[in-house]
């Protein structure tokens, strides 16, 4: 036998058997030791009870699906969530302007410048609103300024306004007709699925047929639907 034949025999019985090889442990790999922050017990007080929020350490897997034979797993416990998941705030709610996604408006008026009668409205930027109407012996068009109606989460707005009233049905006899400045202040619901309703104070002026002309306070309630 030669030396080369000596070294190569030594080699083959000298070598790592395959089957000896450190056996990997099942929980190498898909999980990490993790310690959730401390939850106050309803038991607690003043002084603090021993153990009284402390947490344990606790394992949570990585992989997803979890492995069957995971420790949380296999005694059917809940896999606690990451601390960096659990305090992540919650995404921002986005509100859509009322008065942009419903411009156009039907309304019922008690009072107010129609007296018993309808007006249309619409918003022709979010603070701005036109409006006309008629009722039994009036007729008017105007305007209000809702402030803060720029805001999409603003329901309430407070307005103020101006409208000119024409009265008809025999009121006027045409030659010294009858009309009025109505002066509007009030506040203005916006409902997101397209409800609305205002109440309002008023200031009325009044020119009449004989060329005198009175101020009267007034008032009006307003209940409508947008689209």
């Amino acid at each position: 036998m030669t030396l080369t034949s000596l070294f190569f025999a030594l080699s083959i019985l000298t070598a790592p058997n395959p089957q000896a090889a450190e056996e990997i442990s099942e929980y190498d790999g898909p999980m990490e030791i993790v310690t959730p922050p401390a939850m106050p017990s309803s038991t607690c007080g003043a002084p603090v009870a021993p153990g009284c929020g402390r947490t344990a350490t606790v394992q949570f897997c990585r992989l997803q699906p979890c492995p069957a034979n995971f420790p949380c797993y296999r005694n059917a416990q809940t896999a606690p969530v990451p601390p960096e998941f659990a305090l992540m705030p919650a995404p921002p709610r986005i509100y859509k302007n009322p008065r942009i996604e419903r411009p156009f408006g039907v309304n019922f008026n008690y009072a107010g410048p129609a007296l018993f009668g309808v007006s249309l409205t619409h918003f022709i930027t979010p603070t701005l609103q036109l409006e006309a109407g008629i009722g039994p012996i009036t007729r008017f068009f105007g305007g209000t300024y809702h402030f803060g109606g720029e805001q999409a989460r603003k329901l309430w707005t407070p307005y103020a306004g101006l409208s000119v009233v024409d009265f008809i049905n025999g009121i006027d006899d045409g030659d010294n007709p009858m009309f009025a400045v109505y002066v509007p202040f009030g506040v203005q619901y916006s409902g997101r699925g397209g409800m609305t309703f205002s109440i309002e104070g008023a200031w009325a002026h009044i020119s009449g047929t004989d060329g005198e002309s009175i101020d009267v306070p007034w008032f009006g309630i307003k209940i409508g639907y947008r689209f």
